[in-house]
């Protein structure tokens, strides 16, 4: 029997499930079952009680499987001779029943606020689809209009308990607009087409306002086929101006040469001003294409991705997200971007700037405020800094040894021929492994493999050949060995080839790759293909000389030898010694491993005699002592176990996964970490003191004044919360290094950043001023435990490449 809604007819907030569950069914209303008691409790949160909601539901019959998306279809077709037309889909018989009776009762109820819980929902009240997109938006439905507010189904929430604080988010801003019916537009005013005079007269208003003092300015740009279609901006949160110059009505261009010369001198002189403090989202982006056409970088003051990065890290950092934290009325509007061509035309471009500018704006007001009341202010600030020693590292790129980089090129491609004709002769005809309907065909049909399942992504319970399912076939079948071999070669040898040496270099042949300072919740930085579509991720770039085989080892070439300094110029390569384990022991307060660290102790040794009651003296544990590497050699089994085993269960792993992991018995992994424990207990105390505070705020800190906040559950999040401390430390010590080096010794150029590492070149005739310098400023950066950290920076040069660096 259908479920009918629940709920007081007074009732000024309405909620609107997609389709009831099992249990609703059973208990004849909607919201009845786990996830719907989870529902009462994120409710409660912000202050409103189920009693006060009016409950109903789409579809009022369980669908197949549960899952609403059974009962709609997108598409053109017609699904079934049965299903009818509602909100722009096909919709099973039951949908377009439970919708007709919604629309009769949002009639007769006239709530101030209408909940949309997931995508049947959404579509079904505004026509809308895209609840990641939409949620907590301001939408409407009907006639008269209700406000409209999508949010993530309870049951979604369930599966994905990280969304849960999301939610609570979109549920207050549900708790406002209950207090009234009116839907309340922002009164934005936005200059588009404009004249020159406009244009002009519009710069020197901001141009006289900023020479009356500091001003912000929020600052955006949309690029197109390389170069800059337009730049807005705004100095409050209702008013921007978009400045035209690609359009794709006139070909020369929205401007004469003559206006668009005058357009930009005046940009300049506004956005390099001493009083301009010029805002942006992802604004590294922006800086890039300004100035690599127009020759100068805005003067830049903060960037809202930044800002809200450092107070939440881990969560979504896109404007259109942040718009929906911190704006007040806030209305999903990123598809006018993406849905903008040249038929659309411009007018929605451009309106569109104008859009980020101002929502830009006004983000920002509410992150300072968040920022504030954390008490973050100080990680702030350094995180804005870092805008321009990385922009400065970006903008050099590195120089590249073209005439090796072709001599790599051709090698591999001799390995990947030699292979391809290995393929031919042994199989009778020719092989591409980068095909998955050959490999499926060989594999599955010609060799009569069992089927391997792939166990991810989009891919997951499909047949799969990728290189674990190779891997399972070669061990299970040794006839296959060489096979599966040499298909992995081929594998490496082309992504090698393609992804590295091959990369795609700059206009002027260097080599160039994006940071990203709000790329990773742990604080360090990512890197990906610059602005322009050039380069590669330079933080993963091998060393070469791996061996994929124990057999018949693949060597592949040593990249980093790619990288060469500027004529006059030498390579320096520094990384941060054990800085991970550098930082456990600070927070574990452990005085034997901090000592022993100190004396240049081998530390898995020093482990391994602890778990292993190891007769070796003290001082023949220490890297330099002569009997050192016999030990090693020795108790090789025992290192190798305490190496894997004590990283482990520093990060909270428990005695089935060590087992598993250590490849031993559940009850000898159990001894491991009892015996660890009561070697070093402080490293348990510091487990216990994570877990409270995870317990009570869900967060964890370090000690650079750092925190981040865990959504997920608690049993899923301890080890990442562990791991977060020493990696986020050691993230944030590197940056800080950095700073100084970019701050303190201009002679010295950062190239590249890589995790706990930095490399770049200073001039040769300098050598040693420089290198003195940076372990100088180096040694100025501690960490503020009780007894201060500094981890000691080792630095190796050349004057050849990065990869010769000894």
């Amino acid at each position: 029997m259908p479920v009918p809604p629940t709920g007081s007819t007074s009732a000024k907030i309405m909620l609107v499930g997609e389709a009831p569950s099992y249990r609703d069914m059973q208990q004849r209303q909607p919201f009845s079952d786990s996830s719907g008691q989870e529902l009462n409790r994120m409710l409660h949160e912000v202050g409103i009680t189920r009693n006060e909601c009016f409950l109903t539901l789409v579809a009022r019959e369980e669908p197949p499987g549960g899952k609403a998306e059974n009962w709609f279809d997108r598409r053109k077709t017609k699904p079934d001779p049965k299903w009818e037309p509602r909100f722009g889909v096909w919709v099973h018989p039951q949908v377009a029943w439970g919708y007709d009776r919604l629309l009769q009762e949002i009639e007769l109820l006239k709530p101030n606020v209408i909940v949309a819980f997931g995508n049947l929902s959404l579509m079904a009240l505004t026509g809308k689809f895209g609840i990641k997109s939409w949620r907590g938006s301001m939408l409407e439905t009907g006639s008269p209009s209700r406000k409209v507010i999508p949010v993530y189904a309870p049951e979604y929430i369930m599966r994905d308990w990280s969304q849960r604080q999301i939610t609570v988010q979109d549920l207050r801003r549900v708790k406002a607009a209950s207090e009234s019916p009116d839907i309340v537009r922002p009164d934005y005013n936005f200059i588009i087409r404009p004249s020159f005079n406009t244009v002009m007269e519009s710069l020197n208003e901001l141009k006289v306002k900023i020479e009356a003092g500091p001003t912000t300015i929020s600052v955006d740009i949309e690029t197109r086929a390389g170069h800059i279609a337009c730049i807005g901006y705004a100095t409050d949160k209702r008013n921007a101006i978009c400045i035209p110059l690609m359009c794709t009505e006139r070909d020369e261009g929205y401007w004469s040469l003559d206006e668009e010369v005058a357009i930009v001198a005046a940009l300049k002189d506004c956005f390099t001003h001493r009083n301009s403090n010029v805002l942006g989202q992802n604004f590294i982006y922006d800086s890039q294409y300004i100035l690599r056409h127009w020759g100068f970088v805005p003067r830049f003051s903060r960037d809202t991705m930044l800002g809200h990065h450092t107070c939440f890290a881990g969560m979504p950092k896109g404007l259109d997200f942040l718009s929906s934290m911190y704006c007040e009325h806030h209305l999903y509007w990123k598809d006018e971007g993406k849905t903008w061509d040249a038929k659309t035309g411009e007018d929605q471009l451009w309106a569109y700037n104008c859009k980020d500018c101002v929502i830009t704006f006004e983000a920002n007001e509410g992150i300072e405020r968040i920022r504030d009341r954390l008490g973050l202010a100080a990680p702030d600030t350094f995180q804005q800094q870092m805008f321009w020693p990385v922009l400065q590292a970006m903008v050099r790129g590195v120089r590249v040894d073209l005439v090796r980089r072709a001599d790599f090129s051709q090698t591999l491609s001799t390995e990947i021929a030699t292979r391809e004709a290995w393929f031919t002769n042994v199989l009778g005809h020719p092989l591409n492994p980068q095909s998955p309907k050959q490999m499926k065909e060989l594999f599955y049909e010609d060799l009569r493999q069992p089927l391997i399942l792939s166990r991810k992504g989009k891919s997951k319970g499909n047949p799969t050949l990728d290189d674990e399912a190779l891997q399972k076939i070669a061990k299970r079948e040794p006839m296959l060995r060489g096979l599966v071999r040499r298909i992995s070669e081929h594998r490496s040898l082309n992504v090698f080839r393609s992804t590295f040496v091959e990369a795609r270099l700059d206009q002027d042949q260097r080599i160039r790759c994006s940071y990203n300072i709000a790329g990773t919740g742990t604080f360090r930085l990512s890197s990906s293909e610059n602005a322009f579509d050039s380069g590669l991720n330079l933080q993963n770039i091998p060393k070469g000389g791996e061996a994929n085989d124990e057999v018949e080892p693949l060597e592949l070439p040593n990249v980093r030898t790619l990288f060469v300094p500027d004529e006059g110029y030498t390579f320096w390569d520094a990384d941060l010694d054990r800085a991970d384990l550098a930082v456990v022991i600070a927070e574990a307060d452990d005085a034997p491993m901090r000592e022993a660290m100190a004396r240049g102790v081998d530390m898995h040794l020093f482990s391994a005699r602890d778990i292993f009651n190891l007769s070796i003296p003290d001082d023949e544990i220490v890297e330099s002592h002569p009997k050192c590497a016999e030990h090693k050699r020795r108790y090789h089994r025992q290192r190798q176990k305490t190496k894997a085993g004590v990283h482990a269960v520093d990060y909270y792993c428990q005695d089935r996964t060590l087992a598993v992991t250590l490849g031993i018995s559940v009850h000898e992994a159990g001894k491991f970490i009892s015996s660890w424990f009561s070697a070093h207990p402080g490293i348990k105390a510091w487990h216990t003191r994570t877990i409270a505070s995870l317990q009570a705020t869900r967060t964890v800190h370090n000690k650079w004044g750092y925190r981040r906040i865990f959504y997920d559950r608690l049993d899923a999040i301890v080890p990442e919360a562990l791991a977060w401390i020493p990696q986020s430390t050691v993230g944030i010590t590197i940056n800080k290094i950095w700073y100084e080096i970019y701050s303190k010794l201009p002679a010295v150029q950062v190239l590249l950043q890589v995790h706990d590492s930095l490399a770049g070149q200073f001039p040769t005739a300098e050598s040693d001023a420089c290198i003195t310098g940076i372990r100088e400023l180096a040694r100025s950066v501690i960490i503020p435990y009780d007894i201060p950290l500094n981890i000691p920076l080792g630095i190796k040069t050349s004057t050849t490449s990065w990869g010769d660096c000894t």
